[in-house]
């Protein structure tokens, strides 16, 4: 006979046996119940991870081994580039904005050419500076 104030697993609902502050059967279903707790955020993450990573992709695949190329926006919207997705922006002391995904970059050159970069090392193109974190009055 069963205490009429048994748990159950908050994964799979079965009777729990042992401790009394028990909340899982087992490894599995603590791990597949906290997984699904996080499925929501985890995917916005991954999501979000995919883009930047496929706008890098476009990029470099433009840029090729060139250290700068010109190129439509259409084209890269043709590709799949999402241009609301970027990893920081640059600007300079000029007024010359450069949005970067993760080491390659884009400037615009007008309403339909844009200016394709890479970071040499980790120092921006046309910066002082060795390490975008190294900028005076950034925060992290």
């Amino acid at each position: 006979m069963e205490p009429a104030n048994t748990q159950k697993c908050h994964n799979c609902n079965h009777t729990l046996h042992g401790r009394t502050d028990k909340k899982f059967c087992n490894d599995y279903c603590r791990n597949t119940y906290h997984n699904k707790s996080k499925r929501s955020e985890n995917n916005h993450i991954r999501n979000t991870k995919a883009i930047l990573m496929q706008n890098r992709r476009i990029l470099a695949e433009m840029l090729g081994d060139k250290s700068s190329c010109t190129a439509y926006w259409a084209e890269l919207v043709a590709k799949g580039f999402h241009f609301d997705f970027i990893t920081q922006i640059h600007s300079t002391k000029q007024g010359s904005v450069t949005h970067f995904c993760y080491e390659y970059g884009y400037k615009i050159i007008n309403e339909s050419s844009i200016s394709i970069c890479k970071m040499k090392g980790d120092k921006m193109p046309g910066s002082p500076y060795p390490n975008p974190a190294d900028i005076p009055g950034k925060t992290r």
